[in-house]
């Protein structure tokens, strides 16, 4: 039995170069450990690590993908990874509850991208079938090199910001003025990658 499914598949960027990667493993591991809670209810097939540098997951829906690839990223900084949201058949005739042992063209579709990913030197990719996908894919790159232009201040700040909508509280908590909270969203152009974060979101 073959279903259409979305799958999301990552891969980290120049791990082989990273100095510190005690802490990089630390940190990744982290981060699926924490999407995997946050978003249960959204992932048929929770997020696992393939390969040493690669992740692989399957979602709900395009939305739900799309939602979860872009806070993977987020708090994956200051490491840097390539997302593709991949959409397509799935075999499901093994009747396995393995990711490691599904197959089908959607994983090929996904690997595919990744190495037009790195050739390009982008960032993201969305191939669902659709005419709209070099579109969703040229958004959903941008959003993601702004993001990697974030310092680890503007990243704290952008993040206590999602939580709290308030200026001053987001100051309070940091110990800084609420000017220096402003110009940290300004510098990181917070408002513009929300805003076009959740058009996508929309769009897809």
């Amino acid at each position: 039995m073959t279903n259409n499914e979305v799958i999301i598949r990552g891969d980290i960027i120049s791990s082989r170069r990273i100095k510190d990667k005690e802490n990089f493993w630390v940190r990744l591991n982290q981060v699926i450990s924490g999407i995997n809670k946050e978003y249960s209810n959204e992932l048929k097939f929770q997020l696992e690590l393939f390969s040493g540098d690669a992740i692989t997951g399957i979602c709900s829906n395009k939305k739900a993908a799309f939602t979860i690839t872009s806070r993977f990223i987020e708090l994956l900084l200051p490491y840097k990874i390539r997302m593709v949201i991949s959409e397509g058949e799935i075999d499901y005739q093994r009747k396995t509850m393995k990711l490691s042992e599904l197959d089908g063209e959607v994983f090929w579709k996904a690997s595919i991208e990744i190495d037009k990913l790195k050739e390009k030197k982008r960032y993201f990719s969305v191939i669902t079938g659709q005419r709209e996908d070099p579109i969703m894919s040229s958004l959903a790159d941008i959003i993601s090199e702004l993001k990697y232009e974030w310092t680890p201040k503007e990243k704290e700040i952008n993040h206590l910001y999602d939580l709290m909508k308030n200026q001053n509280e987001v100051a309070t908590k940091l110990g800084i003025s609420q000017q220096s909270v402003s110009d940290g969203l300004r510098r990181s152009k917070y408002k513009q990658i929300r805003k076009a974060e959740q058009t996508l979101i929309d769009f897809i």
